[in-house]
């Protein structure tokens, strides 16, 4: 049933995603618990790893089916996450001290085309955050993108990101 509703959700987004690309629209987001994957400049990683207590968590009970590819902008660096709804660390029961939190609430959201690997870096955040401060919105949190998808369509590669930023109602 909790893989169902995930599926679902994930499947609604994807499925929206290429008509929301450059349009904005708001939404409520859930909090979320994340989990440090590495940091990067204009897609160069830094080196990924995991504890042990983090690799048994993320690799037990089929708990990766639940991580969302989550990224968090600080000052032209890209700080990557595996990010867990809140709904679904209490329906899954799982135990572990060292998420960080980041908090829900209304976004302003837009969809973007992350364009070619390598090509990606927080200045694609221009456009929004232009139209932030245009529309006097007050940010009140951490400034977010959520990796929707990415793959092949009609032979080309594409990768697709929900950019969330918190604003006050």
């Amino acid at each position: 049933m909790i893989l169902e509703r995930h599926i679902h959700e994930l499947t609604q987004r994807a499925q929206s995603a290429r008509y929301n690309i450059g349009h904005y629209y708001f939404r409520k987001i859930n909090h979320y618990k994340l989990i440090s994957i590495c940091h990067s400049h204009h897609e160069q990683y830094s080196r990924i790893a995991f504890d042990q207590e983090t690799s048994q968590m993320l690799n037990s009970n089929n708990h990766m089916a639940f991580a969302e590819s989550l990224c968090l902008f600080k000052e032209n660096q890209e700080n990557w996450y595996f990010g867990f709804d809140q709904q679904d660390i209490k329906d899954l029961d799982i135990q572990y001290n060292q998420f960080k939190e980041l908090k829900g609430g209304l976004c302003i959201c837009t969809t973007i085309d992350m364009g070619a690997i390598g090509s990606f870096s927080s200045a694609s955040l221009s456009s929004i955050m232009k139209y932030v401060e245009e529309n006097h919105y007050i940010i009140n949190g951490e400034v977010r993108g959520v990796i929707i998808g990415r793959g092949y369509e009609a032979g080309k590669f594409s990768r697709v990101m929900e950019i969330q930023i918190p604003v006050e109602q």
